[in-house]
């Protein structure tokens, strides 16, 4: 008998008829040495590598960097970080590498004497490249262990490289084929030095950067072109921040930013006329950039402010962009259980919504700690608003506590911020109060209807302008109820069309610990989960499952009076009739290389197939839109093979 841990989800849904502005910050690196490269860990833990051997490290979001001793005096070019691994190349054919997080570092061999300037790996697959000068190649089959020179066609400087494209000197340009065959573009002629090159998932969609402000754009699909870059600056580095937003450094403090996938460029002012090497960003609003004369910058225009809801055995974080379970100050794992135990049963999940509108298919999404809602609201003209309001963050009630939250709840009946947070009409004190739905109650508002904020590959559409509102809560009890955490979202549509095909979606990546990643649905109880096959190194021999089950899904007007609903909302109730709810429609899945667009996305939500489009089938060819159906406990029915694994 396993433990099921429930997020147990109630949504109601009603019809109704400005750009970020990055503000740079130094950040002392105590240092004069020029600073080639900056890439970080996560949010908090970064590095950067410059001239004479210099490597930084800081593990609180830069406000201090520390000086690492790399047993090297040689330029240091590029950093990779992954696997377990950070590693820096540099001039000479220097390769080190470290598994301590930068403590300690060990030379690798690199087989050339040549200045190394770019490396990728791909350890999926056991293989990585290096861009080196004079058209050298380095290949690796071993994860960066052993490392063989390869000659190119050409005897210019390789600059940079990604994925299965090289870019460098005299406009110089490689593709990797099927065969492990580095090929020459020779379809468009340059004379430019091409610096730095970015692709975006697979090759989704490319850029290149380099001298006199030279940028070239390209996706699947089509051929290399110029872009406009707005700058004859030679240009050093460019990198995707998301599918559709990129920003691009170079020479005498210039910074260009893209909200379209590199086709239109904007310069952004910086504080500083140092050439700009290196640049790294965690999401569209927080980002560092490295230059020339030890110059590092940061940008954080904007905090989505987030909050954990621990009430009983359950403790997890929510966050104002439709993002929950995941852990926004440290960006790990957030989803703990037992609470207090440290141990944590679910990664990062998220709210996603999709519609046809007007022929056109509209998603909003959250993914990995980026969400295409944001605090606030929509008006009923369809304006999003609040998002720079200090009131719209998130609330959160103890039953029987005074505390700030309770005397600031939002809500106009309380003479607090108009945000429509729930109360109730004590007949006894004769006053509105705070509407408790559990021993603890958290409230906040969302709304996707800010244009900037849909930038991810798998939602750049345009908003649905969907207003919501979320109550989570919890019960501290001695039965099932403590492993429970219930939310409920009340989504208005603030748009002036109407919502077609409409689906409330929960993404949620459940691989919190090292071997879970087996998973199914219970269609008759409206229940998606997933659960381990057998004992984990964290949770012992009886780890548990954790799910989402739909207690009451969209409603909807059935016109049969016969039909009712009651809506229990806290110490409310409000039974009507003439309406049904919706129940669980379909469970989708798919591995890390998940919806590519919002197509795709919607799609998912559809259940069907992935990039296809087509109806999931079971094992006997039964169209469904629910995979793995059947019973894991007794191994009956449609069940995820011990060999998949997701």
């Amino acid at each position: 008998m396993r433990t099921i841990l429930f997020i147990i989800l109630s949504i109601i849904f009603y019809s109704l008829g400005a750009n970020a502005q990055y503000v740079w910050h130094f950040q002392e690196s105590n240092t004069t040495t020029n600073l080639n490269y900056i890439d970080f860990i996560n949010a908090e833990t970064g590095f950067v590598c410059g001239d004479n051997g210099l490597i930084l490290k800081t593990t609180n979001k830069g406000i201090n960097w520390t000086n690492i001793n790399s047993n090297t005096s040689q330029k240091l070019n590029s950093i990779f970080i992954g696997a377990g691994y950070i590693w820096i190349v540099g001039d000479n054919g220097l390769i080190i590498r470290s598994s301590d997080l930068g403590i300690t570092w060990v030379q690798v061999n690199s087989s050339t004497p040549e200045n190394i300037n770019s490396m990728d790996l791909r350890f999926l697959w056991n293989k990585g490249y290096c861009a080196c000068d004079n058209g050298i190649i380095l290949h690796s089959t071993d994860r960066g262990n052993t490392w063989a020179s390869v000659q190119s066609p050409v005897n210019s400087n390789l600059n940079g490289i990604s994925r299965s494209i090289i870019c460098g000197d005299e406009g110089i340009r490689f593709y990797r084929n099927n065969l492990e065959n580095w090929i020459l573009d020779t379809t468009m002629k340059i004379s430019n030095d091409l610096l730095s090159i970015a692709s975006y998932e697979l090759n989704f969609r490319n850029l290149i950067c380099g001298k006199d402000g030279i940028m070239l754009w390209k996706d699947d699909n089509s051929k290399w072109k110029y872009v406009n870059s707005n700058t004859a600056n030679d240009l050093k580095k460019v990198i995707f921040i998301a599918a559709y937003f990129s920003v691009a450094v170079g020479e005498s403090g210039s910074f260009l930013k893209s909200a379209n996938g590199g086709l239109n460029w904007e310069t952004v002012n910086l504080p500083t006329n140092e050439d700009i090497n290196g640049v790294y960003f965690f999401n569209q609003y927080t980002g560092w950039i490295a230059g020339n004369n030890g110059v590092i910058l940061k940008t954080e225009t904007r905090s989505i402010p987030s909050g954990k809801i621990d009430g009983n055995n359950i403790s997890t974080w929510f966050a104002q962009d439709g993002n929950f379970n995941l852990d926004r100050i440290n960006y790990s794992s957030g989803f703990e259980w037992p609470k207090g135990s440290g141990k944590k049963a679910r990664y990062s999940s998220a709210l996603c919504i999709g519609a046809i509108v007007n022929n056109d298919t509209l998603v909003a999404i959250g993914d990995y700690g980026r969400g295409e809602f944001l605090p606030g609201y929509t008006s009923n003209n369809g304006i999003a608003a609040g998002l720079e309001d200090s009131a719209y963050k998130i609330y959160k009630l103890k039953h029987g506590v005074l505390d700030l939250d309770r005397s600031k709840w939002p809500n106009k009946l309380l003479s607090n911020s108009d945000q429509g947070a729930p109360v109730y009409f004590n007949a006894v004190s004769g006053m509105w109060e705070a509407n408790d739905y559990g021993n603890q109650t958290m409230f906040f508002r969302l709304t996707d209807s800010y244009p900037e904020s849909h930038y991810l590959q798998g939602g750049h559409t345009s908003p649905l302008k969907a207003d919501i509102k979320c109550v989570n809560f919890s019960f501290q009890t001695q039965n099932e109820l403590n492993n429970v955490l219930y939310s409920h979202y009340e989504i208005i549509n603030r748009s002036s069309q109407i919502w077609n095909k409409t689906f409330f979606t929960f993404f949620s990546d459940d691989d919190a610990t090292k071997y879970v990643g087996y998973l199914g649905s219970d269609t008759i109880n409206n229940l998606g989960y997933t659960y381990f096959r057998t004992s984990d190194p964290v949770y012992g021999s009886n780890p548990p499952a954790v799910g989402f089950k739909i207690i009451r899904g969209a409603n909807f007007h059935s016109g049969n009076q016969n039909d009712t609903l009651s809506l229990y909302l806290g110490k409310n109730n409000r039974k009507i009739s003439g309406y049904k709810t919706r129940g669980l429609y379909s469970f989708n899945w798919f591995y890390d290389d998940g919806p590519g667009d919002f197509a795709d996305v919607y799609r998912c939500m559809e259940g069907k197939r992935l990039r296809w489009g087509t109806p999931i089938l079971t094992p006997e060819g039964i169209p469904t839109r629910h995979y793995f159906s059947g019973d894991p406990e007794t191994n009956t029915g449609w069940t995820m093979p011990n060999s998949v694994g997701a």
